[in-house]
């Protein structure tokens, strides 16, 4: 597909989908941040989400490329306000591989916030995720970023 292209089918996309995609189905998007990633949600209840991600560290050269798949909880009470702003929380997985040393292997916490929209199936985020890598040394390391997604495969 040509590049020119792609603005418009991503705006048809998003102007022809007017369901509230965010608390089901799966959604596809980019992280910007530590690290940078492409990741996927699926939502399993109405509260609950598994998250996928992989990516490549930007900030630093010793961490090349990352996996992490986490389980998600979701607050949408949390925050009384007129839009909706779940906070989220989960725990995980991560490989991280490295330039100067072996894959590193270890548990993640992820704590973020979220906002979507009713009209469009997207939702932005802002999280962080602090790993203690445990294989094949213990180490610890600190994660934020920011980052949308698109939601599909709506479950009517």
């Amino acid at each position: 597909m040509q590049k020119k292209y792609f603005p418009v089918i991503l705006f048809i996309l998003l102007v022809c989908n007017t369901g509230n995609a965010q608390v089901k189905g799966t959604g596809i998007g980019m992280s910007f941040g530590e690290p940078t990633a492409f990741g996927l949600k699926h939502w399993i209840s109405e509260t609950s989400a598994i998250e996928v991600m992989a990516g490549s560290s930007v900030a630093t050269e010793y961490y090349r490329i990352s996996f992490s798949i986490d389980y998600l909880k979701h607050d949408f009470e949390a925050l009384k306000t007129r839009s909706k702003l779940p906070l989220y929380y989960g725990m995980g997985i991560s490989a991280a591989s490295r330039s100067d040393g072996p894959m590193r292997y270890g548990i993640r916490g992820v704590a973020g916030i979220m906002w979507h929209t009713v009209r469009f199936p997207v939702d932005l985020y802002l999280q962080t995720s602090p790993t203690m890598h445990v294989l094949p040394e213990t180490s610890f390391w600190f994660n934020m970023s920011a980052g949308f997604r698109y939601f599909f495969m709506q479950e009517r």
